[in-house]
């Protein structure tokens, strides 16, 4: 065998172990971007579980204000109170909603009496037996199947559920209990259960340390869950790609709390996520499904495998043809190789165009791609505007890029048809896209996202030196690949800007929201230690809303509300920003002001809210006044939570001091 021979194996068994590897390092990859994947999901579940709970202490905190509003509270009340909640629609998976009284031994005849007297002769006050403390279930919504079994229920006789509350005692925050097992639950369908109490304590009584507390409390309001029943609203969907085990403290069967199915075992990618809120410590294990794992694609690492082993066939039978067919194999052997290296750098540009966060961040690398993709081609991206109008050139490349920064979408046959466009000699000439320059030949690739346009990709054969000649089949095939890549992460990219949009405007006016403020806040008030300059956070709330609402309904009071978040939108200044805070209460932060002109531009702003009027068909709307407290930065604070409440406490000072003023915080408001 001639040394040339050797060479040849030996360069072919290197060219098989670099196959092998670069394989290996395709699927290494795809499993790579599948673990991202799973945590990324995983994450996004655990926040979703999160929030679910907070939104339940939420319900529970709400519930304070009707007690504050009332001496006591009648069954009918608390009834009513409930529907109005409607908590099967808005948070799904509550077994109930309830009020226990907390009280002493010499207590306890005295409110069997009172309950029985109320209509219900069989109460009383269970498991019987002596006890320093009591607690009974007086309320609880709704009043029937399960429920029924609570009422008169002494929850703090059992030993899980009295830890959860002498915690919510001690702290005065909702406090979750460990695993129970609800009295609700009958002979069949046993579940797992837990609870979440606010401590109601007695008006009037100081609460502020934990002696206080003790003495000060009144009952629990609380709520109930079959942990089956809620946890099914979460995570029990069709398509869902992860299973989860969710256990209270530790990872046991007996401190099971749900369980969508159990293959943690043999599941391929796992992770364990610990939660902890209002006390409770929970465990959940998450595991992917048949579904996730199904989604790990290797067709392009097999590909990438089958094109390596067509070259090393191709390789072993140029060792037995003549040169002149070895010539024709290396050539062919140079396509191939320029097919491996088009699909690396569509993979590339996939891959970069997927990490992009922004839009704009996209348009550098789609021109940086078309450049090595397609060198002999000049062009531009162009996207649709707001109004769907016009295609505007975002980013262009080649030596004779088109001219046109903008043309009317009809002016395009590639969207008029919604496929790939070749304009040129050897086109009709009554099909040639008008935007482009003629006599050139071109060829225009539309950008859609489930059939909606959301941009062109532009090509000229035009070079620097005035020559011009014709697409190739291979030139035409990248473009349209490039195109449905470019298509996709263009889609995402603007998918994920509308969304995060969405998260943080108020979906009524069309104003920030609470999260976004909170963020800004931070933001500002470091901006402004840093420049040491001054802001100011205004709070506002529309006076007699609710009478508003009462009186016209809440489709009227919703017109108020968009009018006013209209004037507030107009109202801001540079980098003020508006926020719709909650209900009929917005925030304003005011930068770079001094507190003359904050004084001068809220007056303003107060007297444009008065002239403001609402008509609708038959019904107009013009008694609307609102009462704004401010807080200054430096000069009355420089943390966040303090400014806030500042400006709140000189709002209700406003409120107090008869409505319909701009009221700047003092140590007497």
């Amino acid at each position: 065998m001639s040394n040339s021979r050797v060479t040849v194996w030996i360069g072919l068994a290197i060219f098989v172990a670099m196959l092998i590897f670069g394989w290996q390092k395709m699927r290494d990859t795809v499993d790579a971007n599948a673990v991202k994947t799973f945590n990324v999901m995983v994450s996004h579940e655990r926040d979703l579980l999160a929030t679910r709970m907070e939104d339940y202490e939420r319900v529970l905190r709400g519930t304070l204000g009707l007690f504050s509003a009332s001496e006591s509270i009648t069954r009918d009340e608390w009834h009513a109170y409930y529907q109005a909640l409607q908590l099967d629609l808005s948070l799904p998976g509550i077994q109930g909603l309830g009020y226990s009284v907390l009280f002493g031994q010499a207590e306890l005849a005295g409110l069997e009496a009172q309950i029985r007297a109320e209509g219900y002769p069989e109460f009383s006050v269970y498991p019987q037996g002596d006890r320093p403390r009591y607690s009974a279930i007086v309320f609880i919504e709704p009043f029937l199947a399960r429920n029924l079994r609570a009422f008169g229920y002494d929850m703090y006789s059992e030993p899980v559920r009295r830890k959860a509350m002498d915690r919510a005692i001690v702290t005065a925050l909702p406090s979750w209990s460990g695993k129970v097992k609800l009295v609700q639950e009958l002979e069949n369908d046993i579940q797992a259960g837990f609870l979440v109490y606010q401590p109601v304590y007695k008006k009037g009584y100081p609460t502020r340390s934990q002696a206080e507390r003790q003495q000060a409390i009144q009952g629990f309001v609380y709520s109930a869950f079959r942990a089956g029943d809620m946890m099914s609203q979460l995570f029990d969907y069709p398509d869902r790609q992860f299973e989860v085990q969710l256990y209270d403290q530790t990872v046991a069967q007996e401190n099971l709390l749900y369980s969508t199915a159990d293959r943690a075992g043999s599941a391929k990618f796992t992770q364990r996520i610990e939660i902890e809120i209002g006390g409770a410590n929970w465990v959940a294990l998450f595991s992917s499904n048949e579904r996730f794992e199904s989604t790990q694609n290797y067709s392009l690492a097999n590909l990438f495998l089958a094109a390596g082993a067509v070259v090393t066939l191709i390789l072993l039978i140029t060792l037995i043809i003549d040169e002149r067919q070895r010539a024709q194999l290396k050539s062919a052997n140079q396509r191939l190789e320029n097919r491996i290296n088009e699909s690396a750098m569509m993979a590339d540009l996939t891959e970069l165009l997927q990490s992009c966060v922004h839009v704009d961040e996209a348009f550098p690398i789609i021109a940086s791609s078309m450049r090595a993709l397609l060198p002999q081609l000049s062009g531009a991206c162009y996207m649709i505007n707001n109004s769907e109008t016009l295609l505007i050139a975002r980013s262009t490349w080649g030596d004779q890029a088109p001219s046109i920064e903008s043309f009317v979408p009809h002016n395009c046959w590639a969207v008029k048809r919604s496929v790939v466009h070749l304009s040129g000699e050897g086109a009709f000439a009554e099909v040639r896209c008008s935007h482009l320059q003629a006599p050139i030949e071109g060829m225009c690739a539309p950008l859609l996202s489930q059939g909606k346009l959301i941009g062109v990709l532009s090509f000229v054969t035009a070079s620097a030196s005035g020559s011009v000649f014709t697409i190739s089949k291979r030139e035409r095939d990248i473009i349209t690949s490039v195109s449905e890549i470019v298509s996709l992460a263009l889609a995402n990219l603007l998918l994920r800007v509308s969304l995060r949009d969405l998260s943080m405007r108020d979906s009524l006016t069309g104003l920030y929201n609470r999260r976004f403020i909170d963020e800004s806040l931070l933001r500002e008030l470091d901006r402004a230690r840093r420049n040491g300059t001054s802001l100011a956070i205004a709070m506002l709330d529309l006076d007699h809303f609710k009478s508003i609402n009462d009186a016209y309904g809440h489709a009227v009071g919703d017109q108020v509300l968009k009018k006013v978040g209209a004037l507030l939108g107009n109202f801001r200044v540079g980098y003020d920003i508006v926020a719709r805070y909650g209900g009929e209460e917005f925030l304003l932060i005011l930068t770079d002001i001094s507190a003359d002109e904050v004084s001068t531009r809220l007056e303003q702003l107060r007297a444009s809210i008065e002239a403001v009027r609402v008509e609708t068909e038959s019904q107009v709307v013009d008694k609307i006044s609102i009462s704004i407290g401010v807080a200054l930065f430096p000069q009355m604070g420089d943390d966040r939570e303090a400014l806030l409440s500042l400006a709140d406490q000189a709002l209700y000072q406003a409120k107090r001091n008869g409505r319909n003023q701009v009221v700047f915080f003092t140590p007497d408001s």
